[in-house]
C-alpha cells in the first residue's frame, strides 16, 4: 500500500521509498525514513497535495511523491504514538527552519538598483 492510497488518519508505518537519491535525501532531511510512524491528516481537493503527520511535523507532500512511499498500516499499539500532529505541531520540527531559511534567499538573482 502506497502513502497516497492510506486512509486519512489511519497511522502507518513506511516500509521503504521507492525514489532516486535525491528525492530519498529530501524525504529524509524532511524527516520522512523508513521505520517511521506517518499519518495522512488531510488530503486537498482535485488532487491536490496531501497533508502528513510524522515524528509531530506536519507537511505536505504531492501525490507523486506520496505514490513512492511504501507503508503498512500500524496496529493499535501505534495508533497511539502517532497522535502528536493532532495536538498541534511541535516547536523543534525539523522542517520548520530549513523552510524559513529558504524564504530569505535570493535564489542567486542580483538585486536591481
Amino acid at each position: 500500500m502506497t502513502l497516497e492510497q492510506l486512509p486519512a488518519g489511519m497511522p502507518g508505518r513506511i516500509l521503504s521509498i521507492d525514489a532516486g537519491f535525491g528525492l530519498r535525501r529530501r524525504l529524509e532531511q524532511m524527516g520522512l525514513q523508513p521505520g517511521d510512524l506517518i499519518s495522512v491528516t488531510s488530503r486537498a481537493p482535485f488532487h491536490g497535495p496531501l497533508l502528513v503527520c510524522a515524528r509531530g511535523c506536519q507537511t505536505a507532500l504531492g501525490r507523486s511523491v506520496a505514490r513512492r512511499i511504501e507503508v503498512l498500516p500500524a496496529d493499535a499499539s501505534d495508533a497511539l504514538a502517532c497522535t502528536a500532529c493532532q495536538a498541534g505541531p511541535r516547536s523543534d520540527c525539523q522542517a520548520g527552519p530549513r523552510r524559513l531559511r529558504r524564504a530569505g534567499r535570493n535564489h542567486g538573482h542580483r538585486r536591481l538598483p
